[in-house]
C-alpha cells in the first residue's frame, strides 16, 4: 500500500462546513438542544478572558498541527454543542466521520489556598463586577490571574481530556477544537470562566469592593456644625449688640435720641432753627397760596385706624413733623446698626444614606445610570455601596443591574 493511501481524502472549509451545519439540523429535529460556538469573522477570542484562555491553552499543547487544526474545525462551525459546568466542559465535534465525537474535558477545581491568596491581592484593585468581567483592572491584577500554577488559569496536570475519535493524540483535534470554543464562548459570558474553576466571583468581587466602600467612607469628611457664640458676635462684627439696641419710645412721642455723636451742623441749618407755631384749627384757611412753578406741600393725613384712634384724645390734631423732627429721626434712624444674622452652614448629604435612600424606596428595581442621574455622585461610588449593601443584606437584588430595598 503507498503511503500516501493510510491519510483521509482532503476536504475543504466549505465541504467541512456544510456537513456540520447538516448534522446540526438533523440532531435538532431529533430533540437535542444543541448551543453551538458560532464566530463571527475568524478572530476567536476578543475579551480578555477569551484571549488569556487560548494564550494559556496554547502554552501546554503537546502537537502543534493538533493546535492549528482545531483552530480550523472552531472556524468551519464544526463545534455542534458545547456546555460548560462546574469544573467540566461536554462538547460535540463534527469530524470526517459521519457521527460527531464526544469530547469530554475535566478541570480541577482552583485550590482553596491560592483562591484566598488571590482574594487578599485582588483587595481595593476591583471597583465592580462589571468592570471585572470586562477585563478593566490593573495590569498587574492581569499578570496574578494569569501566572502559572498559583493563578486563576489551571496548568496541563489540573485538565483531563477525553475524546471518541480514534486519534493517539492526548491533545487531538477535537480537544483543541473544544478548549478554544471555550474561548469564544467567554466573550459572551466570561462569568464561566469561575464556574467552570468551582469560585465564586461574586465572594472575589465583594471582598474587593468591600475594601474600597471602606476606604472610601474613611475618608469621608465628619459632619457637624460650627456655631459662632453669642459674646463673640461683637467682636467678628465690629458692633455692640447691647448698645446699638433701640430704645422704647417715651410716651411724650419723642423719638428717641442716638448714641451715636452728630455731624456739625453748618451755618445754614443753625441759622434756620425757630420754635414752629403751634397751628390752630383755623391755620388752613389762612395759609398763604403757594408761589407759582413750584408744587403745593403734601399736608399729612391724620392716621385714621381704630387702635389710632384710641389712642389719640379726643379733639386733638396730629402735627405734621417739622424739618428739625425729620433730620433728627434720620439722624437717629441712620446710627443704628441692625445685627447680621448668623448663617447656617449648609447640611453636608451623607452619599452613601442618600444612595441607599432611593434603592429603598425604588419598588420595581432601579439600576445604577439612574441612580446616577438624580444624584449626580460617580457610578463607581454607586457600585461600591451597592455591593456592601447587598452583602450587609440592606438592599437585594432584582434582576441583572437592578436594585431594590429588603
Amino acid at each position: 500500500m503507498p503511503f500516501w493511501d493510510r491519510f483521509p481524502p482532503y476536504v475543504t472549509v466549505a465541504e467541512k462546513a456544510a456537513r456540520a451545519e447538516r448534522k446540526r439540523r438533523q440532531l435538532e429535529k431529533k430533540g437535542h438542544r444543541l448551543d453551538p460556538v458560532c464566530l463571527q469573522g475568524r478572530t476567536i477570542a476578543r475579551s480578555w478572558w477569551g484571549k488569556a484562555w487560548c494564550q494559556n491553552l496554547e502554552s501546554y499543547a503537546d502537537y502543534s498541527n493538533r493546535i492549528g487544526r482545531g483552530r480550523s474545525y472552531l472556524r468551519c462551525g464544526a463545534v455542534l454543542d458545547l456546555k460548560i459546568e462546574e469544573t467540566t466542559v461536554t462538547g460535540l465535534v463534527q469530524g470526517s466521520d459521519s457521527e460527531p465525537y464526544r469530547v469530554v474535558i475535566r478541570i480541577a477545581a482552583l485550590a482553596r489556598k491560592a483562591w484566598q491568596q488571590i482574594r487578599s491581592d485582588c483587595a481595593g484593585k476591583i471597583d465592580s463586577l462589571q468592570a471585572l468581567l470586562a477585563g478593566k483592572f490593573p495590569e498587574d491584577l492581569g499578570k496574578l490571574f494569569t501566572v502559572q500554577k498559583n493563578g486563576l488559569f489551571p496548568s496541563p496536570a489540573e485538565i483531563k481530556f477525553d475524546c471518541s475519535c480514534p486519534d493517539w493524540a492526548s491533545m487531538c483535534k477535537h480537544v483543541a477544537a473544544v478548549l478554544y470554543g471555550v474561548g469564544a464562548r467567554l466573550d459572551r459570558s466570561p462569568e464561566l470562566f469561575f464556574v467552570l474553576r468551582g469560585v465564586s466571583v461574586d465572594e472575589l468581587v465583594g471582598g474587593a469592593v468591600e475594601a474600597t466602600a471602606r476606604k472610601f467612607i474613611d475618608q469621608r469628611p465628619v459632619e457637624g456644625t460650627h456655631v459662632i457664640a453669642e459674646d463673640q458676635l461683637s467682636d467678628l462684627f465690629g458692633i455692640n449688640f447691647a448698645a446699638g439696641a433701640p430704645a422704647s419710645t417715651p410716651a411724650g412721642g419723642t423719638p428717641p435720641t442716638s448714641t451715636m455723636p452728630r455731624a456739625p451742623e453748618s451755618k445754614r441749618v443753625r441759622s434756620k432753627k425757630t420754635t414752629p407755631a403751634q397751628p390752630t384749627p383755623r391755620a388752613d384757611a389762612k395759609r398763604p397760596k403757594p408761589r407759582r412753578g413750584r408744587p403745593p406741600k403734601a399736608v399729612a393725613e391724620p392716621d385714621k385706624t381704630a387702635a389710632a384712634q384710641k389712642r389719640r384724645p379726643r379733639g386733638s390734631t396730629v402735627e405734621p413733623p417739622t424739618g428739625k423732627d425729620k433730620a433728627g429721626r434720620n439722624r437717629s434712624n441712620a446710627g443704628i446698626k441692625k445685627p447680621a444674622s448668623a448663617k447656617r452652614p449648609p447640611r453636608t448629604v451623607d452619599p452613601v444614606e442618600q444612595i441607599l435612600k432611593i434603592v429603598r424606596a425604588s419598588r420595581k428595581g432601579i439600576d445604577v445610570p439612574a441612580i446616577q442621574k438624580r444624584t449626580g455622585i460617580d457610578p463607581v461610588k454607586i457600585r461600591n455601596t451597592i455591593f456592601t449593601a447587598l452583602r450587609k443584606g440592606l438592599i437585594q437584588r432584582v434582576s441583572r443591574g437592578f436594585y431594590k430595598g429588603v
